[in-house]
């Protein structure tokens, strides 16, 4: 009877805490490199306007859901880039493609971290399920 107790043991442990821990770990690596992404479609638009040397554009904006909106923008030498959280800048574009640069840099060395943190808690997932494989042919 101990031994079932110790199998379903490990396994409350591997549904209740390493599962959860790795489907929120895939999660934010899912969200870092959707920002990360964003970034660099902002990268190459900034990028665009500089090499364009434009000084009004007209473009197309998304509202959400799909539903779009053309709009003039009149004044094209600055940028406002979402610098953390709710917390947002105008730059002008030379140091707005900077400031995009690094963030790009640094959501991507997060999204390795953070893949890095969930390969290892997968990893230990596979060891408790081969163990308790194990065990279960011993008795």
């Amino acid at each position: 009877m101990a031994q079932n107790d110790d199998i379903e043991k490990y396994k409350k442990f591997l549904y209740e805490v390493l599962r959860p821990d790795y489907l929120k770990t895939v999660k934010q690596e899912e969200e870092m490199i959707q920002e990360k992404h964003e970034y660099e479609i902002l990268l190459v638009s900034v990028t665009k306007i500089i090499e364009s040397e434009a000084q009004s554009l007209m473009t197309r904006m998304n509202l959400g859901h799909h539903v779009f909106a053309n709009a003039e923008i009149e004044d094209c030498s600055k940028v406002i880039v979402k610098m953390t959280g709710d917390m947002f800048a105008e730059l002008p574009l030379d140091r707005a493609v900077g400031f995009i640069e690094k963030k790009i840099e640094i959501l991507g060395q997060r999204a390795e971290r953070i893949q890095e943190t969930a390969s290892k808690i997968r990893a230990h997932m596979d060891y408790v399920l081969s163990s308790i494989a194990s065990y279960e042919k011993l008795l």
